[in-house]
């Protein structure tokens, strides 16, 4: 095929080849290969070049034989998670090598004839396409396809994403009818469906490692994910400018958490004791709980909680000491977004002070913090407890295998079971 790149076209820069891309991709085809050839396995990239692939299509003819084979290497499956997304019917996993996950690799049972046709059997695969499936049909029209023969529906959908990009190639196909719904402010009309892991630990455990490592995962295989960070105590606005208001009439320079990282008593903080405390903390939960629920209504694909229910019950219970938190605690408990699974990150305390030797709360609170997760940890749902230790870290590929584990076992949502029905038509 010719005309990878057309000029007329503005392309993501997200979408376009790299070379650390086009590496990986090259080891992932050769992983498949090696994986999935006793099966009588073909596997190819984009013929367009191994940088604009990102999955790779394996066609097999024993699909029973293939998936023992990618389970025996240790392939991450997907479809559980893929299910709740509302993509159904797919055979698909993260090619993992070494528990590193390369791409994404979607079984089909029987043989492609020929690189165009494994082009259009990809490009008819995916539920609306993608800028590859736009650069490899141009690409086939460029060398003789007659377009007609694809059918209506699907150059109309062609047509759009050809559009949105700039080009016209296919503009006697467009009716308009493809585009997707406007959206309103900071919400769209129809949400998506979603599937939510909470990852949970003091500062110090890992979370953000882990968290990087599953996002750059779920981008290698084609899978959107939002990453919400909030916890009791951030993000509060207009009660932070009140509070410092209120400090600045008493001349009092430090915040509670400041003042409890030093030692002081809480029984000998204003916002840590007695009415005012308990005002204070129920509108910092308040706070909180708005902004958690307000990201997670706008967020996409799988919502990752950097920090989640135990976290958030450890910080009322450490952060804000000297108010009874019980109503608090309830609230959160209720209204706090219920995640499919959720990891914590246990790990030693000095451990984890050492880690951040500068962090604002200091080894006292978090060995105290850790104290308080242990407490609660039993009345978390869907809570995997993990030994975050440098000689025990869970990486992507373990976490995503449990999750899709998890969600195999459950029925998607009433959304995902429309967007899949959606997809399918």
């Amino acid at each position: 095929m010719s005309d990878a790149s057309p000029d007329d076209l503005d392309l993501p820069v997200e979408d376009l080849p790299t070379p650390e891309r086009s590496a990986r991709m090259e080891q992932a085809l050769a992983v498949a290969l090696s994986t999935v050839g006793e099966a009588g396995g073909t596997a190819s990239l984009s013929p367009l070049g191994p940088g604009w692939s990102s999955d790779v299509d394996l066609y097999v003819s024993d699909l029973a034989l293939a998936i023992s084979l990618v389970s025996e290497a240790g392939w991450t499956p997907l479809e559980g998670i893929l299910r709740h997304l509302g993509f159904a019917d797919q055979r698909t996993y993260a090619i993992t090598n070494h528990g590193a996950i390369l791409a994404r690799a979607d079984l089909s049972e029987g043989r492609a004839a020929s690189s165009a046709d494994r082009a259009l059997d990809r490009a008819r695969r995916l539920a609306q396409p993608d800028v590859r499936a736009v650069l490899e049909i141009r690409s086939l029209v460029n060398d003789g396809l007659d377009p007609t023969t694809l059918g209506q529906e699907f150059m109309e959908k062609l047509a759009e994403k050809e559009h949105s990009l700039g080009g016209n190639v296919f503009a006697s196909f467009r009716t308009g009818r493809n585009r997707q719904p406007k959206r309103t402010k900071n919400k769209e009309l129809i949400r998506r469906p979603q599937v939510r892991l909470a990852v949970s630990g003091v500062d110090g455990s890992g979370k953000s490692t882990l968290i990087a490592g599953l996002q750059e995962a779920l981008e290698r295989c084609d899978i959107a994910s939002t990453t919400i960070w909030t916890r009791p105590g951030m993000r509060l606005e207009r009660l932070d400018r009140m509070a410092r208001r209120l400090r600045r009439l008493r001349n009092d320079d430090l915040i509670g958490i400041e003042r409890l990282s030093e030692g002081q008593s809480a029984a000998t903080i204003p916002s840590r004791k007695g009415v005012t405390g308990w005002v204070w903390l129920t509108l910092v939960c308040v706070a909180y709980l708005a902004d958690i629920r307000g990201q997670t209504r706008r967020a996409s694909g799988v919502v990752i909680y950097d920090r989640h229910l135990l976290d958030a019950l450890g910080t009322l219970e450490v952060l804000y000491q000297g108010v009874n938190s019980h109503f608090q605690q309830r609230m959160i408990r209720w209204v706090v977004p219920r995640a499919d699974l959720a990891f914590w990150l246990d790990i030693d305390p000095d451990q984890a002070a050492a880690r951040k030797p500068d962090d604002l709360i200091g080894a006292d609170l978090v060995s105290q913090q850790a104290d308080a997760y242990r407490r609660h940890a039993d009345s978390i749902p869907r809570l995997r407890r993990h030994h975050a230790n440098d000689d025990s870290f869970a990486t992507p590929a373990q976490v995503l295998s449990e999750l899709n584990a998890t969600l195999a076992q459950r029925r998607p949502a009433a959304r995902a079971t429309f967007f899949s029905i959606v997809r399918r038509r």
